[in-house]
């Protein structure tokens, strides 16, 4: 069984490269980007609709600009992932504090996901680290599950040992998310380094970070070869230029949608041929 996400949780990102706007969202904008993210969840759901009994399918997006969507895709039994972090932050910030289990709870979110970014190896004294841990005890202590997702500064090649690294002084934290989203390695060796720095109950997703297509697919192949990598979630390289499309009058808003599940579509479809 595989896991494979869309996440639409950008904010600060969809204003600055998508909308051509800024964030905080004026209103106006608002509406403009609660109504782009309707265009990716109806792509969504088209891809949905014919997925494998076996394959999970499910979305990550914030309350923000996503609330009508998390609740619709409770009513459809959809895996539905909400973004705990403020956006734009250079370090975790919580935005729903101690009231993110709560939070979770009221919108009947499936998981909490929270996003760590590092310019170096994080010790066990990290503030973001000690976030991750207040959030994770908090949320355990719910019954909830979370996913946390790993950025880097680093290449490729150090992404390896910032991971194996960063896993195992959270995991020493007592730290065992239900997903690690990380970036890609180059080799499937290295990932099977990650995968075993991990807890066994965690899984392991391949993020995309918004790089270009052949790129992407060539991480899709490394990950899925490894046979440790559970699945992916890949956003903007799926649906970032259609929505430019979209918004520039070159598509209509069916040609986007469709054009979004095709491009989630073939990149499952990428995965299970490998």
């Amino acid at each position: 069984m595989s896991t494979f996400i869309l996440p639409f949780d950008h904010r600060s990102g969809l204003a600055k490269e998508i909308m051509g706007t800024t964030y905080p969202f004026s209103p106006a904008d608002r509406q403009r980007a609660q109504e782009l993210k309707q265009v990716i969840y109806d792509g969504f759901l088209e891809v949905h609709a014919e997925a494998h009994p076996n394959d999970t399918l499910g979305i990550l997006v914030e309350e923000e600009c996503g609330a009508r969507i998390i609740h619709d895709a409770h009513q459809k039994g959809i895996l539905n992932i909400l973004t705990l972090e403020s956006s734009g932050e250079p370090e975790l910030r919580l935005q729903y504090g101690d009231q993110s289990a709560s939070r979770m709870r009221m919108l009947s979110s499936s998981l909490g996901k929270v996003l760590l970014r590092f310019k170096e190896k994080p010790a066990k004294n990290d503030r973001q680290l000690a976030t991750l841990q207040s959030i994770h005890a908090q949320l355990t202590k719910a019954g909830q599950r979370m996913l946390v997702e790993l950025l880097s500064t680093g290449t490729e090649e150090e992404r390896e040992d910032f991971l194996v690294h960063t896993i195992t002084v959270a995991g020493e934290m007592g730290i065992v998310p239900e997903f690690w989203k990380v970036e890609s390695v180059p080799t499937e060796s290295a990932w099977k380094n990650v995968r075993k720095a991990a807890h066994e109950s965690s899984g392991i997703l391949l993020l995309g970070r918004g790089e270009d297509r052949s790129y992407v697919e060539t991480a899709v192949r490394t990950a899925t070869k490894s046979g440790v990598v559970d699945g992916f979630a890949i956003g903007r390289t799926l649906f970032a230029n259609d929505l430019r499309d979209l918004i520039a009058g070159k598509k209509k808003r069916a040609a986007a949608v469709d054009a979004i599940a095709d491009n989630f579509r073939s990149m499952i479809t990428l995965w299970k041929s490998v």
